[in-house]
């Protein structure tokens, strides 16, 4: 009986905790999706209460200000873009086909709905938010630029790439790879079909290979 009672004691305030991180969670999906599709000025702390079916007392609980919640809004999106990618960047017998892979899937994830809306937040708050260009840059370009200077050292070390700056070869491949995205921003047509964009990916690879690859 005793041990059991401890038991339940001590699962008492884990569960609390985990329903509290789901709860969270939960805030953080929907206030996403309506800074995303609302924008910053047009997303209020009301309709988010309602959304969730609680108080703003609630909403204030877990975030403080409409700021920090935004804030925390943004680097979650950032940082789930830069694992996605990242989970990709394996290394393989041949470097073409590890940078093929990655490009398909860098391409891919950039060029989703969800992608384009926060790139677009983050340059339509950026007067607002001047930090919101830090905190994409801290989570997701920088950690997916070193990671991708990284490797790019290793290939050379390995006598698979050229010797030259592996930090401006993982630049050079990032903006070459963003092309896509970019026409997407402007509302242009951009390469969505996977004809296309297997066709792109192909293409920029190969010249990228052409110009540091032994």
């Amino acid at each position: 009986m005793t041990m059991t009672l401890e038991l339940q004691q001590n699962d008492g305030p884990g569960r609390r905790e985990r329903n509290r991180q789901n709860r969270r969670q939960f805030i953080l999906e929907v206030a996403r999706e309506l800074f995303f599709t609302k924008g910053y000025a047009e997303t209020t702390m009301s309709e988010l209460a309602n959304r969730i079916g609680g108080s703003k007392g609630t909403l204030w609980a877990y975030f403080p200000s409409k700021e920090l919640l935004f804030e925390a809004a943004v680097v979650e999106a950032v940082i789930v873009l830069k694992n996605d990618i990242e989970e990709n960047l394996v290394a393989s017998g041949d470097l073409g086909e590890s940078l093929h892979r990655l490009a398909d899937i860098f391409i891919t994830k950039l060029t989703t709905k969800s992608t384009i809306s926060l790139h677009r937040l983050i340059v339509s708050e950026g007067v607002r938010f001047p930090e919101l260009g830090r905190i994409f840059y801290d989570h997701a370009f920088h950690p997916i630029h070193t990671r991708l200077t990284e490797f790019f050292d290793a290939e050379m070390k390995g006598g698979k790439m050229r010797e030259c700056n592996p930090e401006q070869a993982a630049f050079e491949l990032i903006c070459l790879l963003q092309r896509p995205q970019q026409f997407l921003l402007w509302n242009l047509p951009a390469i969505m079909a996977e004809n296309d964009r297997s066709a792109y990916v192909h293409a920029s690879i190969n010249m990228f290979l052409r110009s540091y690859a032994i």
